[in-house]
């Protein structure tokens, strides 16, 4: 018998599932394509800044709501 000094790690290596290997690397794929996607949902989404000093234009529902509580009174 030889008396034959490993690392842990070339152990470990060699007994490594390769089936579980292979799922790890497509769930890992789908993690970051999923982190991807939502970067780009939220990155192709538009923010409105009104500019300083300007009114926004008021709500069409709620003036026509206004309205028509003013002319119920």
């Amino acid at each position: 018998m030889k008396n034959r000094h490993e690392s842990i790690y070339s152990i470990l290596l060699r007994s490594e599932e390769k089936s579980r290997g292979v799922l790890e690397t497509v769930l890992y794929g789908l993690f970051i394509l999923s982190a991807v996607i939502l970067i780009w949902q939220f990155a192709l989404h538009p923010v409105t800044v009104p500019a300083a000093g300007i009114q926004p234009a008021p709500c069409v529902v709620c003036k026509i709501a206004i309205e028509k509580d003013s002319a119920r009174s």
